[in-house]
């Protein structure tokens, strides 16, 4: 028997061992302790429609079935791929419809059952995985750095341009590939393109997706592994999401903290073998972390709305971008705001910074191979 992937979530066979979970650490940082095998059924309704359905058990059932079920309903991913260990099983790219999950027996927590209906977009053989950008300029108080950047795992194959107008092609020049915690991503200049708004397509093996992607999470109040090295972090797909702990966005370069309480606001980055804090800059204003909100949770960027306020009781709000590939934050103003940046906030935050303003607009779809002109 074997587990099945639905993007970055696991839903494991009944025979799961704790050091196979260890193994998966690599891939999704292995969400379970126990699980039922799913059971796939086809239903008539839609060609490529299928139902969904099984069992996670254990301690942390509950917070492994809110997250399929965010997923499954999330407004910022249109397709995953599902997969299986074995290259017999479900395999392809999925859209998903809203899961339903609940508690086995109502007296319990630690079986929680989940039911939702999955749709067959495509496959590897009949979709290019692709990345659509909209590079547009942002006000970015840190900085005027204009390149559009667009970060693609390394692990990707036949990586070009597409003009989807025409459905013409041209080479991408890779600007430089930094490496992660889970794997390196190369990064590219959408301004770069001879196209306009062009697309990124290439081929990713199923297993490859979600490594190198942005993440929101909620820490929950608890160190993100146990001592037994299972994932104790809610991974979360839902802008409505209600937090147990404190948001934090991770792109495995990058890790932003938004403690809204005690601890405030705090970076770290990935140095090759292990996360080390970024120092922040000066603070004589006492600025601190008064609200975050999060506002997109996309497969491509995590963007969270985040209001600062100092000792004098003055406010300040900034949007956090956290971008595939990224190695640092991006701090830019929202488009409604009239007031300036006041200067002792830029340099509490300018350190560890972004200085890039501008924006890739960047969004992970699939395009049909036939779509593509050679």
């Amino acid at each position: 028997m074997s587990n099945t992937y639905v993007y970055t979530l696991v839903i494991p066979n009944s025979a799961q061992q704790a050091g196979e979970q260890r193994q998966r650490r690599a891939v999704a940082a292995s969400n379970a302790l126990s699980g039922s095998t799913p059971a796939v059924e086809s239903v008539g309704s839609q060609p490529g429609e299928r139902t969904l359905r099984g069992q996670y058990r254990g301690a942390l059932a509950k917070k492994m079935g809110r997250e399929l079920a965010e997923l499954s309903s999330a407004g910022d991913v249109e397709t995953v791929p599902i997969y299986t260990d074995t290259a017999d099983g479900l395999r392809g790219y999925y859209a998903l419809e809203e899961f339903g999950v609940g508690n086995v027996d109502p007296r319990f927590g630690e079986a929680v059952a989940f039911d939702g209906r999955i749709t067959k977009k495509g496959t590897s053989q009949t979709h290019w995985r692709a990345t659509q950008t909209n590079p547009g300029e942002v006000v970015n108080p840190l900085g005027n750095d204009l390149t559009a950047e667009v970060g693609v795992p390394a692990a990707a194959t036949k990586v070009r341009w597409l003009d989807e107008s025409a459905g013409k092609v041209e080479p991408a020049t890779i600007l430089e590939t930094r490496s992660g915690e889970f794997g390196d991503v190369d990064v590219v200049d959408a301004t770069a393109s001879s196209f306009e708004d062009p697309t990124l397509i290439f081929e990713l093996d199923y297993a490859e997706e979600g490594k190198t992607d942005p993440t929101a999470w909620d820490d929950r109040g608890v160190a993100k592994l146990s001592d037994e090295d299972v994932l104790q972090w809610a991974r979360v797909f839902d802008t409505g999401h209600e937090f147990e702990g404190s948001l934090v966005v991770d792109n495995g370069l990058i890790r932003l903290q938004l403690d809204e309480t005690s601890a405030g606001l705090s970076e770290a980055h990935w140095d090759g073998a292990a996360w080390s804090d970024a120092a922040l800059g000066p603070n004589p204003d006492g600025w601190t972390l008064f609200d975050a909100d999060l506002r997109r949770c996309g497969t491509d960027r995590v963007e969270a709305r985040c209001e600062f306020v100092d000792d004098a009781g003055s406010f300040y709000t900034l949007n956090a971008t956290v971008a595939r590939g990224a190695d640092a934050v991006r701090w830019t103003r929202p488009e409604n705001a009239t007031k300036p940046t006041p200067t002792s906030l830029k340099d509490y935050l300018v350190p560890t910074a972004s200085a890039i303003a501008m924006d890739a607009g960047a969004t992970d779809v699939l395009v049909a191979r036939d779509e593509v002109a050679t």
